[in-house]
């Protein structure tokens, strides 16, 4: 009996139709998923680069902040009552109970705290940094801190606060 290989005509390698068709659909795809990207990408920088005019039609209504504005007033600023003060305290101690401290410290003697935050790092002496004309305010803080070695120093930029006490080491 012969082997089957020697019964058997030679086979003939014949073309796959559906393997060339797929790989021109896999070519045809990709192309139109690049294509669809690039369109995107136009459209976007497009977007991106037009500018669209302001409508002078529209009115604005703007709504009070609470902290005052000093980069459009135009008078000095007046000396306040403690209460009316704008004072920010910073916690450079690490410790959050310094901050309840200090903050109580200051409404026994009538001020009012309008924001508490820790500092960004910590600090080895306490300053209270002070608008010109509530220096008075900031020597009375001074004066009552007596848990802290204390400093006072003018602004030297504008802010939005009278006072900002920065709690440092005791």
């Amino acid at each position: 009996m012969g082997r089957a290989w020697d019964i058997l005509p030679p086979h003939k390698p014949t073309r796959n139709v559906k393997h060339g068709s797929t790989r021109k659909k896999t070519k045809n795809t990709s192309v139109f998923f690049v294509l669809i990207i690039v369109i995107f990408v136009g459209i976007f920088i497009y977007a991106a680069s037009k500018n669209t005019p302001i409508d002078t039609n529209k009115t604005t209504t703007t709504t009070p902040s609470p902290l005052p504005d000093k980069k459009f007033s135009s008078s000095p600023k007046l000396e306040k009552n403690p209460e009316e003060l704008m004072i920010k305290i910073l916690n450079g101690t690490g410790r959050s109970e310094e901050t309840a401290e200090v903050v109580t410290a200051l409404k026994e003697i009538g001020f009012k705290v309008a924001k508490t935050e820790n500092a960004l790092s910590l600090y080895d002496q306490t300053t209270i940094y002070f608008e010109s004309t509530q220096e008075k305010y900031a020597q009375e803080i001074a004066q009552n801190l007596t848990k802290y070695k204390v400093k006072t120093q003018q602004f030297s930029q504008e802010s939005p606060y009278d006072l900002i006490i920065v709690i440092g080491a005791k």
